[in-house]
Formats: C-alpha cells, sequence, structure tokens
C-alpha cells in the first residue's frame, strides 16, 4: 500500500512538471532557445538600422566540463502590424580555442570590430583571461591574454571620443580588470592590467559607463557609486549612507544629472532588499527616488545592465525575487518589472511580467522605435536546462497589441461539482482545462462575466488550465476540485 502511494505520488508529480515544462513554449512575444543548451542572451546591438542578439553557452561562475564553448548571433525580424512580435535568424555561430567562455562583447562601430571578453578555465580557481577582437564576420583578429587566480565577476565596456574602456572584476583575490582600445590603432589592443582602485579597494562592480562631464568611469559597485580615471584613481565615491544605493546596480550620466537604478536594504537588520530608482545633481545629492519590490521579500536588479537611456527616456528593470528569499535562484518562478520614465523622472509606465517560469534577466535595450528589449535565459523545471530568453514589449509596455489585456479571470479554487470563472474584463476568452494525464477535458469561450461548468463527472484531483486570448497565452495555474 505505501509502495502504491509513493509510486502514485511520483507519476502525479512528474505530470505536474511536464505541464509546467510546456509552459516554457515562447509565446509570440518572446524567444527561447531551446535548441541551444545552457544559452544565455550576452547583449544586444543596434548596427547600421539592424538589431542583433548575442547568445552564449558561458555561464560565469559555472564551469562545465566537456562543454564546447561558442557564440551565435541572430538578427531580430519585428512584426511590420505594430504588434510586438519577433522572429531571430541565425547568422552566423562561432567556436573558441582553449575553450573560452565569453564574458561580455561588444560592437565598435567606428572600428568595425568586435571585443570580447572571455575567460578558460586553467586549474581549479585559475582562469586565463584574454580580450580578443574579431571583424564583422567574427573572424579573429588579435588579443591580450592574462592568467590568475580567482573567479570572474561582472565585465562591462563603454566607448567616448575614441576610446572603449574596459572594466571588470576578478574575485578572490579581488582584483579590477581594465583594458583600454583606441580607435586610432583598430587592430591593437593594449595589455590587460589586474590591479586595485586607489586610495580605497572597488569590490564587485557592476556597472561602467563614461562620465562625458569628466572622462572618467563611473561605476556601480557593492560599497556605493564612483569615479575612476585611466590609473584607477578614485577620483569621486559616494557611500551607500549618502546616496542610499548599494550592492548590486547600474549608474549612468546624462546631461547634468546622474541616475541610478540599484538596492537599498528595506530596514536597517533585514536582509531583503527594494529597489530604487534616483536622479542626482553633479555633487551627487538625491533630486527624486522612486521604490520598487514587494515587502518582506528580496527584490533583485537585472544582472548586468538593468538600466538603458535613449531620446530623453529611460527604461529600468528588475526581479521581485532575489537571492535573500531564494539560494537556488536561478530555478526558482519569478516575476519582473520594467518601467519606463521621461528624462524629468516622470514615470511614464509600469509594468510586471513572469510569474510562470524561472526567469533571470541580465539586461535591457531600448530599440528606436520606443520598444525594449528585456533579455538573459530561462531554467526549465525538468531538467534544470538553461535557454536563452528574450522579451519584447513595445512602447507602452505591451506584450500583445497596442491596447493591455489585463488578466482578470477567477476561478472558484478549490471547487466541488461546479467549476466558476469570473471573467471581469471587456473580452471574450479562451480556457482550455487538462487532467494530469494530459488529456483535454474542457475547451471553450468565457464571455464577460460569471460562466459555470459541470464537473460532476470529474474525479476529485488537480485540473492545469491555461487562457488565451487571440491565440495568445495569457494566463495559466491549476483548479482543485476537492470531492
Amino acid at each position: 500500500m505505501t509502495t502504491y502511494f509513493f509510486t502514485k505520488m511520483l507519476f502525479v508529480i512528474m505530470l505536474i512538471l511536464t505541464f509546467e515544462s510546456h509552459l516554457l513554449e515562447a509565446q509570440k512575444y518572446e524567444w527561447i532557445d531551446k535548441d541551444f543548451p545552457e544559452s544565455r542572451v550576452v547583449g544586444i546591438y543596434e548596427i547600421e538600422g539592424k538589431v542583433y542578439a548575442a547568445v552564449s553557452n558561458a555561464n560565469e561562475l559555472l564551469i562545465s566540463p566537456g562543454t564546447n564553448y561558442h557564440l551565435v548571433l541572430y538578427e531580430f525580424e519585428f512584426n511590420k502590424s505594430g504588434s510586438p512580435g519577433f522572429k531571430l535568424h541565425e547568422i552566423t555561430s562561432v567556436y573558441f580555442p582553449e575553450n573560452f567562455r565569453t564574458l561580455s562583447i561588444e560592437y565598435i562601430k567606428e572600428t568595425q570590430v568586435w571585443i570580447f571578453v572571455q575567460s578558460a578555465s586553467v586549474s581549479p580557481y585559475t582562469e586565463l583571461y584574454r580580450v580578443a577582437l574579431f571583424d564583422n564576420d567574427l573572424n579573429f583578429i588579435t588579443s591580450q591574454s592574462i592568467e590568475t587566480k580567482g573567479v570572474p565577476g561582472i565585465f562591462q565596456m563603454d566607448t567616448y571620443k575614441g576610446v572603449t574602456l574596459i572594466l571588470g572584476s576578478v574575485i578572490l583575490p579581488n582584483e579590477l580588470f581594465y583594458l583600454s582600445y583606441n580607435h586610432n590603432n583598430p587592430h591593437y589592443l593594449s595589455p590587460i592590467q589586474l590591479k586595485q582602485s586607489e586610495p580605497r579597494e572597488t569590490f564587485f562592480p557592476t556597472s561602467m559607463e563614461i562620465d562625458h562631464r569628466t572622462g572618467n568611469m563611473l561605476v556601480f559597485y557593492y560599497s556605493g557609486i564612483e569615479e575612476l580615471d585611466s590609473n584607477l584613481h578614485q577620483v569621486v565615491n559616494n557611500y551607500p549612507f549618502d546616496i542610499h544605493t548599494a550592492v548590486h546596480g547600474y549608474a549612468i550620466q546624462q546631461g547634468n544629472y546622474y541616475y541610478s537604478h540599484g538596492t537599498t536594504r528595506q530596514s536597517e537588520l533585514s536582509k531583503f532588499k527594494f529597489l530604487v530608482f534616483q536622479k542626482y545633481d553633479t555633487l551627487f545629492n538625491t533630486i527624486s527616488a522612486d521604490t520598487f519590490g514587494m515587502p518582506g521579500h528580496d527584490n533583485y536588479p537585472f544582472s548586468t545592465k538593468s538600466l538603458d537611456y535613449r531620446d530623453q527616456k529611460f527604461i529600468i528593470g528588475g526581479h521581485l525575487d532575489g537571492f535573500a528569499s531564494h539560494p537556488r535562484l536561478f530555478e526558482s518562478k519569478k516575476k519582473f518589472y520594467l518601467a519606463k520614465y521621461d528624462d524629468e523622472f516622470q514615470p511614464i509606465w509600469y509594468r510586471e511580467y513572469g510569474g510562470d517560469k524561472a526567469y533571470w534577466l541580465h539586461g535591457v535595450h531600448l530599440l528606436k522605435n520606443g520598444g525594449c528589449l528585456a533579455y538573459g535565459f530561462v531554467t526549465d523545471s525538468i531538467d534544470l536546462m538553461r535557454s536563452a530568453y528574450i522579451l519584447y514589449v513595445n512602447e507602452n509596455g505591451d506584450t500583445i497589441t497596442p491596447e493591455t489585456i489585463p488578466y482578470y479571470l477567477n476561478l472558484n479554487s478549490p471547487g466541488n461539482e461546479l467549476l466558476q470563472i469570473n471573467n471581469t474584463q471587456n473580452r471574450i476568452v479562451q480556457i482550455e482545462i487538462y487532467d494530469l494525464n494530459g488529456r483535454q477535458l474542457l475547451k471553450d469561450n468565457i464571455p464577460p462575466g460569471i460562466s459555470n461548468f459541470d464537473t460532476m463527472s470529474w474525479t476529485a484531483g488537480i485540473y492545469p488550465y491555461l487562457f488565451f486570448y487571440d491565440g495568445f497565452k495569457i494566463g495559466s495555474g491549476k483548479w482543485v476540485k476537492v470531492k
């Protein structure tokens, strides 16, 4: 009896997981690269009017023995109808010798080259790092390399006045990784420098953009926001208690103002964090601030680029989940948000997405048409395989049509002989309900108002359901019948 019970429970659990795995199928407004195992989107790039995505199977902190690391470059094809649908077409792929995995990549328009930051495992806790130049077709040109102990942190690049700067970190020991690429000598790379900032150390930088007012590197790092010159001298340092943000985030300069999207403690003793978007004057006095996230729960920004700016508009992105809430963060289902502001710090919109998959977003990218791409990876709930992920929303933050479709459908769960659905939106939606054997029990339209369905012949148990509108999945869940 006991063996039968546990066998039955295992069978039910596997059926539920199989159904949830089905939910990893992409909708028309998103893309999941299920054909590229352990992949993630490294970045989004605009070149001569076209938009590209770089996808790699590199994982900074998890080295997979035997993995053949490579990178695939895709081109976007956006729908012409105004709906935020899109397709990706593979342009080229490149495999790297010595099993280098790609940590960061940027396209330099002035010299028409790709610049990569990569690392290869030499031995436990020892990495061979290299910066490499590739041409438009991703043919190798030249590189600089250096070997050191430690594991890679986050690497950022930015370009200003004919120079591209690279700043990253090597953790344990704590060192900064720095290289300056001069566009006047397009096929030459200067040596990589590994050293610390002075007079104070910089631990775990998460963003770097060049301050056009000063030419210095504006850096968001664990202990605040700073400016470093080309000798890694700390010209300016703003501590967390002065600017009310730290740990992880992104900082940029626009005109006579600075902006940051980062984290702040929910209380002095709390391990949980809110997310905060702030505007500062040139002395880093806070002018405006907005806070996001759920109280009593950890919140975390997109990991490598949670703030972007274009045409007097800002986009910010964060997870409504964080490491303090879930130690196995990458495998936990979570919601995330995007918010748009103008350069006067007036909010334009705020939207929440997800909740149905184990999302982990690396960055955001504002498009010329006002739309936005959020990118990273999702993790399958069964085999824990990671797959590159991209979400596309229009200029209003909508994912389906230019008119937002809210999800306001309530089921009486748990229920008995009657399944009741309250559709409070002024649209007809479709429902599909399945048993745990995958058999479809119900497929019908749900008009506005209350709809009732007879389930007397159904046995007590769990019944997964899906809601659709105009062919788009807008919701999912499980209805429970108790008797």
